[in-house]
């Protein structure tokens, strides 16, 4: 079978949204093993890792995510906002 990356990603929130976050960070993951090349996988990818405390896969990630969309915002923005926060200790 052929799942497109909106399909996984969808299930992947799906299971974010029922809190399921190993669940969700399975198929994150996944879904940018099967598309490497495309920024939103990662993205998605790195608030799943954010979600489960993981800080540092979270920022590796996000920064995967915005070197293959530099104009992904919402990338730039959480990287500030985990790096800020591992700064800060918390």
């Amino acid at each position: 079978y052929m799942i497109s990356e909106n399909a996984f990603n969808a299930l992947g929130y799906e299971y974010l949204g029922e809190n399921r976050i190993d669940e969700a960070v399975a198929v994150f993951e996944m879904n940018a093993r099967a598309f490497p090349e495309s920024s939103n996988p990662w993205d998605s990818l790195g608030e799943g890792y954010a979600a489960r405390g993981e800080i540092d896969r979270a920022i590796t990630a996000y920064k995967k995510s915005v070197e293959l969309d530099p104009s992904n915002t919402n990338g730039v923005v959480q990287l500030e906002r985990l790096e800020a926060s591992k700064q800060d200790g918390s």
